[in-house]
């Protein structure tokens, strides 16, 4: 699974994410993969803690039409004809 299909599958929620977790659960260059899932057309917002000025959320708030994760070949079994 690549970083940005982990992020999805972590986002899929659309709760709130902090870095921490983000660094934790994906990688440390995880802004990197939002900037290149924000350039395949998914919607991201952002806040920071106030009482932590480094610690960010982040959140999933719309993906494109057509996602990589619905564009995955079918399963022969599974297509009616």
């Amino acid at each position: 699974m690549t970083q940005k299909q982990k992020i999805i599958e972590l986002m899929a929620d659309q709760e709130w994410h902090s870095s921490a977790e983000l660094h934790d659960k994906i990688c440390w260059r995880y802004s990197a993969r939002l900037y290149d899932l924000r350039r395949d057309g998914y919607l991201f917002e952002k806040k920071n803690d106030p009482d932590h000025q480094k610690l960010e959320f982040w959140r999933l708030v719309s993906a494109p039409a057509r996602t990589f994760l619905q564009s995955r070949p079918a399963d022969p079994q599974e297509v009616l004809f």
